[in-house]
């Protein structure tokens, strides 16, 4: 009802349907519903920006749950854990999401666009990444905060000759 209020209150038009009701176009109902993966993107993205270390905390905890799998697995990337550790951390990610997102108040097709889009935020760039694009010869000037104009400065040293420098 708030988000039908929301777009109503937004300006979407309601249009005259078939049975003489008022109703929103299909593609209104289907952002409504969760069914847009663009606009359930763009919720997605703002919370996580808005809500960054609630954010970041699921991604960890994704990252240190999927660790516990691993380890399960066979290949013991950590020191064994329990079954209720893991399921402490299970716990502490549906809390963790439902303060993020209404997860009861939000459909499925959303709730798993939402889990989708924090394991890519777990998949994302990774040290590993930076050593292999260094080793291309990849000088990573896109990824300075600086900007792609900023050079380094060459190295000095106490005692240098300022002259030769």
């Amino acid at each position: 009802a708030k988000k039908y209020q929301s777009v109503g209150y937004e300006g979407f038009k309601l249009k005259k349907g078939n049975d003489g009701h008022m109703r929103f176009d299909k593609e209104v109902d289907e952002m409504i519903m969760g069914k847009n993966d663009a606009i359930n993107d763009i919720i997605i993205e703002f919370l996580a920006w808005s809500n960054n270390t609630q954010w970041q905390y699921l991604v960890f905890l994704k990252e240190a749950m999927m660790g516990l799998t691993r380890d399960a697995l066979g290949r013991k990337i950590t020191k064994h854990k329990s079954s209720q550790d893991y399921m402490k951390l299970y716990e502490d990610s549906l809390k963790a999401a439902q303060r993020l997102v209404h997860d009861y108040d939000d459909t499925e097709e959303f709730m798993s666009r939402f889990y989708y889009k924090i394991e890519q935020a777990r998949l994302a760039i990774r040290p590993e990444n930076y050593a292999e694009a260094l080793a291309n010869g990849d000088d990573l000037r896109g990824d300075s905060p600086y900007g792609v104009n900023y050079v380094v400065d060459n190295i000095r040293f106490l005692g240098d000759d300022e002259e030769k420098i």
